[in-house]
């Protein structure tokens, strides 16, 4: 009987002992209560508040950083154009506003000086026209004649560069000024003002394109394995640099004798109005104007307030947990960027 007894006493122990095992394990999983967690670190993900391609990537995992510390940056090239356009046009409205309060602060014009501001335009049509023809024999020899020294064969980079890549696409920017050389050879010049704009949005665009590609032209030469000493060699390179100053002189000298059509064509509005419309309409435009000015204005502040957007900075002191983006990669707003640790 004590035999049996002892041997009931004995599983009841093991029974309690398995039971108690199970509940430890239910209720202190890794060590902790799961009614009391571990507490994880204080961490902070940063997110960038706009859709872009990140440009740059500023700090590694692990790294500390100070609060204020740039993490990373998008590419702000379309933003920068946006930004350049409105600038442009707040000036040019505030030139217009500047303008009309001038003749409304004057004496009626004679019809001598409307003459002369309709020779002025047509004076400003020939600068504009023989800028067109200068700028595109600048791209010409910037291309055909100083770059492809540096070729063999059609397009074919004659330059021994660690960087295929580079190289790849050297040669694939090369083919494609060919083309656009060759069709903006093929458009007639403009016979009046109205077809202006149109050409010199196709001429800058073009002009950018030999610039960009004179930009990675000249990386490939720079990093050339050649002695540095060579006079051919030399000569070659200051060509380049050379060609590259002229095809950005070309494209700002088109940009300004543009301009000046414009500002011409408004002189001649402005003193034919003086001739035609009472005082209270030339008031009406200015009113007009002005209200014209204030909606750029406000536009220009709003581009200008986006300018943060393109930077992540950290808000805290810490350490980088985590890095999630990479030079390149597209990133939407909210989706995580940088995790910092305090």
């Amino acid at each position: 009987m004590r035999k049996h007894a002892f041997i009931v006493i004995l599983c009841l122990i093991v029974f309690v002992g398995v039971v108690g095992a199970f509940e430890v394990i239910f209720l202190y999983p890794g060590g902790t209560r799961a009614a009391e967690p571990a507490t994880p670190k204080n961490r902070v993900t940063m997110t960038f508040a706009r859709r872009g391609k990140v440009a740059a990537v500023l700090v590694r995992a692990g790294e500390g950083i100070t609060q204020g510390r740039v993490l990373a940056k998008l590419d702000t090239k379309e933003y920068n154009a946006q930004l350049g356009a409105a600038q442009a046009l707040v000036a040019l409205q505030e030139r217009k506003l500047t303008q009309i309060q001038q003749v409304l602060a004057s004496p009626a014009s004679d019809q001598y000086k409307v003459d002369a501001a309709l020779d002025a335009i047509r004076n400003s049509q020939r600068i504009f026209v023989n800028t067109l023809r200068d700028a595109y024999v600048r791209a010409d020899d910037a291309v055909r004649g100083k770059s492809d020294q540096f070729f063999i064969r059609p397009y074919q980079l004659n330059v021994v560069s660690s960087d295929s890549q580079l190289t790849s696409d050297i040669s694939g920017k090369r083919t494609a000024i060919e083309r656009a050389l060759t069709a903006w050879k093929n458009i007639p010049l403009p016979a009046t003002p109205s077809e202006n704009d149109s050409y010199e949005t196709t001429a800058v665009r073009v002009l950018g394109q030999v610039i960009d590609f004179l930009d990675a032209l000249a990386i490939a030469v720079n990093g050339q394995v050649t002695d540095p000493t060579l006079t051919v060699f030399r000569n070659q390179k200051s060509d380049l640099f050379t060609a590259r100053s002229n095809v950005i002189a070309a494209e700002k000298n088109l940009i300004t004798a543009n301009q000046g059509l414009k500002d011409a064509q408004f002189k001649y509005m402005q003193v034919s109005q003086v001739l035609k419309v009472a005082t209270k309409t030339g008031e009406g435009d200015a009113t007009v104007q002005q209200a014209q000015l204030e909606d750029v204005r406000a536009r220009l502040a709003e581009l200008e307030a986006q300018s943060e957007q393109f930077i992540l900075q950290s808000p805290v002191a810490g350490k980088v947990a985590e890095v999630y983006v990479v030079e390149g990669m597209n990133v939407s707003p909210g989706s995580p960027a940088v995790s910092i640790e305090r």
